[in-house]
């Protein structure tokens, strides 16, 4: 077990927040960096950001869980939900879990909810020609329910992000109560993925 100094903690999970976002770390302004925009690093900035969090959750401590087991996450704070702006899944989620920031319960997990959306056909996977990447796009379905995309990168390196319009998130917190039952019915708690 070790702790670690919360307040650097929360420092490095901001910055962290802001690389994935495309931002300068130490300002927030805006850079255009390839390394910033390859979806990869996002990726892995995103679950670095959340291991941050769970630190952070954890009052520092690494090795055990604070207050023991997680509870399950609050379904009733989504009913406080209110839009801010369209945003990827990854942003969606970090509001949703805003309210309970602190408490010790289940984080909502991005690659769980692609897995609903893909399965219950609002999303699937498309390669870029000009990148050879596969990367998510909206279904008929998800276009329905206001889902788009935006693309991001520099030529060559290219991705697709989903976006979701005001619609889109209210459709998530309506729904969030089956897409974590079926996601607790079929994915590996112990298997880590960053998707």
């Amino acid at each position: 077990m070790k702790e670690f100094d919360l307040d650097k903690v929360k420092v490095a999970a901001v910055y962290t927040a802001r690389m994935a976002e495309g931002r300068n770390p130490a300002t927030n302004q805006p850079i255009n960096s390839e390394l910033l925009n390859n979806p990869n690093v996002i990726r892995c900035l995103y679950f670095i950001g959340d291991i941050l969090n769970e630190v952070i959750a954890n009052k520092g401590i690494v090795g055990r869980r604070a207050g023991g087991k997680r509870a399950e996450f609050p379904l009733e704070v989504l009913k406080q939900f209110e839009y801010r702006h369209d945003k990827p899944i990854s942003h969606v989620l970090k509001q949703f879990q805003e309210p309970v920031t602190g408490r010790n319960v289940k984080r909502l997990n991005p690659g769980a909810v692609n897995k609903w959306l893909c399965a219950n056909g609002y999303i699937g996977k498309q390669i870029i020609e000009e990148s050879q990447r596969e990367c998510w796009f909206p279904l008929e379905k998800g276009i329905e329910v206001g889902m788009y995309t935006e693309e991001r990168g520099e030529p060559g390196s290219q991705y697709v992000t989903i976006m979701y319009s005001k619609k889109a998130q209210q459709f998530l917190a309506d729904h969030m109560e089956q897409i974590l039952n079926d996601a607790a019915n079929t994915i590996d708690g112990n298997s880590v993925e960053i998707s």
